[in-house]
């Protein structure tokens, strides 16, 4: 990006000194980063002057970031374009950095213009009923034999954001924790096959049910049978 910045008219007098904080001497200098640009006058060596000029990058507009959101009921999401520095309008009828999607559905047309350029996109905006329920089964099969082979929950809930899943023995030692719900426990403990019995889990999660960010927690057994 370059900057031109013509700070002394050209047709001052001759008797003119200038002095750039880049080491020039001529009345305009070509500017090609950002930065502090300090110039000071003088006629004679007798009347000074000085004058700063702070100068900034400023990017073309890119709009490439933005992607299709999946939308609950009732639900609020900010979309933000961050350090715009111009002029952005949403749908041909909002302007500013940020617009607010709640009972949306469909397309949503972007367009941004500053001094570099314009550029322009659209997204979607998928709204559905959200619940956040997690079902968790009360036995499995560890047998290798691709049926019920490990311990994990069903998930009916499109937007989870944590989870957390821990297995007890009878003696309440811990032998399986996660976070992340795609880990399923596969029925052993340090690399070694636990026995036939029953186990106790607890969980706790947290999600969109109802538009709303809600935490949620369940507990229970487990039958292990090889």
């Amino acid at each position: 990006m370059y900057w031109r910045y013509s700070c002394i008219s050209p047709n001052l007098p001759n008797t003119i000194d200038y002095s750039w904080n880049t080491g020039s001497n001529q009345p305009t200098i070509d500017v090609i980063s950002a930065g502090t640009y300090i110039l000071d006058i003088s006629k004679e060596n007798v009347c000074f002057d000085s004058d700063t000029i702070e100068i900034s990058d400023l990017d073309p507009p890119l709009l490439s970031f933005l992607d299709d959101v999946l939308l609950c009921v009732n639900e609020e999401i900010t979309v933000s374009i961050p350090n715009a520095n111009g002029d952005v309008l949403w749908n041909d009828l909002v302007s500013g950095e940020e617009f607010i999607l709640k009972n949306v559905d469909g397309r949503i047309d972007v367009k941004m213009t500053n001094q570099c350029g314009d550029d322009s996109t659209s997204f979607n905006v998928n709204l559905i009923d959200c619940l956040c329920d997690l079902v968790f089964p009360n036995a499995f099969t560890p047998n290798s034999d691709n049926l019920n082979d490990d311990f994990k929950p069903t998930r009916n809930c499109p937007k989870l954001f944590e989870f957390k899943l821990q297995v007890y023995n009878r003696w309440g030692g811990l032998i399986f924790e996660t976070t992340d719900i795609n880990n399923a426990w596969d029925g052993s403990y340090q690399n070694v096959l636990c026995q036939d019995g029953v186990y106790f889990w607890t969980s706790s999660w947290r999600g969109i049910s109802n538009g709303l960010s809600q935490a949620r927690s369940s507990r229970g057994i487990v039958h292990l049978k090889r």
